[in-house]
């Protein structure tokens, strides 16, 4: 296996989306040889280095990204595999130094020394830009410039002050981006019994303004459920569920549509549930998502996610509802457990129809686990990585918060703090989706820790 380091770049349209699309894509692609993404650093904004004499409207700023890739191909073939990619996510040819939506280049090669006409190994421009090393030494600290001898975190510092800044020129620039990988989902109950809001979006209206809310928060996934799962909650009719979800969901497409003009990336809307009767319903009626807290234990629903196009969540759980007393075993390592039953999962899931593409895993945090094995599961972000699927971790709110000590009494706001706090490592670790109450919170949270984080640089 050979270390590479790809640098991503998008300053066209919804830079962040295009970005994370690359990413998962690489996640998810089967390529000739194996390649697998090992890290991804923050994102870097930059102004985009032009000609002279250029159109002004190619003066659009650069987000960037550099992640570390293990792969058994040689270069030409990642490259004309990296050129397709670019073409398969939207990449339109506007001329050299135009705006683009995705720009992945090949900058590193372990100490390789590569100069053709296709490509030049190490990157040529890699020393002179910011954009580039600042996001490097992040991935691949050590990795040692082979003609100048040099490590990429000694070539960083004489680029960086102390915020991350470069001053030579106006368009050299670099600076930590407030804007992240990581997707918020916010939690929309329309439950009169949850454990967190029960009641409280109870009418269309009333849920149709909170998810409004929602989403000028920041979130760009609404995650709608009609049944609580809490401990000792009772099973709701499908029925009844649905009749629940349904003025929402007609109401909430409404809304997504008209924030679809306002960005690129349209919002999405998930429905949880764990019944197939009302997946089947909710896919009829456009969803994006099915979030089942089973993992789809019921193959009623795993047929009916493997014939629609939608994604879908996969969850561990022990027990649904969680019962006192009824945990993972507490002489195995929690993380080793879970991974062992994800991978199990998705040989299955794969096999009865629903494509590695459309799946999104979830270790299930507080069903099941002790809150020592919870505190385990957050910090084994990087751990889950080897599954390579997206990542979603749902911790807002929940009892093993005020179990550890934590917390400002016993209702579940009082543990909104912690769950923000949570919610900045989750995203600094590099998890695709965290779904949360606040999603106000877990941003600012999030942006501060990126901001300030590793001495902040």
């Amino acid at each position: 296996m050979s270390s590479v380091v790809l640098g991503l770049g998008s300053n066209w349209g919804d830079r962040a989306a295009h970005l994370r699309r690359a990413v998962r894509s690489l996640r998810l692609l089967r390529l000739e040889g194996e390649t697998r993404v090992q890290s991804v650093s923050r994102l870097y904004e930059s102004d985009a280095l032009l000609p002279e004499n250029a159109p002004h409207s190619w003066s659009r700023p650069y987000l960037n990204l550099c992640l570390s890739v293990e792969t058994t191909v040689e270069p030409p073939v990642l490259l004309a595999q990296m050129k397709e990619l670019e073409q398969r996510l939207g990449r339109r040819d506007r001329g050299s130094w135009a705006p683009r939506e995705i720009d992945i280049d090949l900058l590193t090669w372990e100490s390789l020394r590569l100069r053709s006409e296709a490509l030049t190994l190490p990157h040529p421009g890699l020393v002179h830009r910011p954009f580039v090393l600042l996001p490097l030494r992040e991935v691949a600290p050590d990795w040692v410039h082979p003609e100048m001898g040099r490590t990429a975190a000694d070539l960083a510092i004489e680029h960086a002050d102390s915020g991350g800044r470069m001053s030579r020129s106006p368009r050299d620039r670099a600076r930590v981006s407030a804007q992240m990988l990581t997707q918020w989902v916010g939690i929309l109950n329309l439950t009169p019994d949850s454990f967190s809001d029960g009641g409280k979006y109870a009418s269309p209206d009333l849920a149709l303004r909170r998810a409004a809310e929602l989403l000028d928060e920041g979130a760009t996934v609404l995650d709608v459920g009609a049944e609580s799962t809490r401990p000792g909650a009772q099973r709701l009719d499908p029925r009844e569920e649905w009749a629940r979800l349904e003025p929402v969901l007609q109401l909430t497409r409404l809304l997504v549509a008209e924030r679809a003009g306002e960005t690129r990336e349209r919002p999405m809307v998930s429905v949880d549930t764990r019944n197939p009767e009302t997946a089947l319903r909710a896919i009829g009626a456009g969803v994006d998502w099915i979030n089942d807290v089973t993992g789809g234990s019921d193959p009623r629903m795993v047929s009916a996610v493997g014939t629609s196009g939608a994604t879908f969540v996969f969850m561990h759980s022990v027990a649904v509802p969680p019962e006192a007393g009824k945990t993972l075993p507490t002489e195995l390592d929690a993380v080793a457990s879970v991974m062992l039953w994800a991978r199990e999962r998705v040989g299955e899931l794969t096999a009865a129809g629903i494509p590695a593409d459309r799946l999104i895993f979830d270790p299930g945090i507080g069903f099941g686990k002790t809150p020592e094995q919870n505190v385990r599961l957050l910090g084994g972000v990087p751990e889950f990585r080897d599954l390579g699927l997206p990542l979603l971790v749902g911790h807002s709110r929940k009892s093993f918060i005020s179990r550890l000590g934590l917390g400002e009494g016993a209702a579940p706001e009082g543990r909104d703090l912690e769950s923000a706090v949570i919610s900045a490592h989750l995203a600094d670790a590099g998890t695709d989706y965290v779904r949360v109450h606040r999603v106000d919170w877990s941003r600012r949270a999030a942006a501060t820790y990126r901001c300030i984080g590793q001495g902040g640089s």
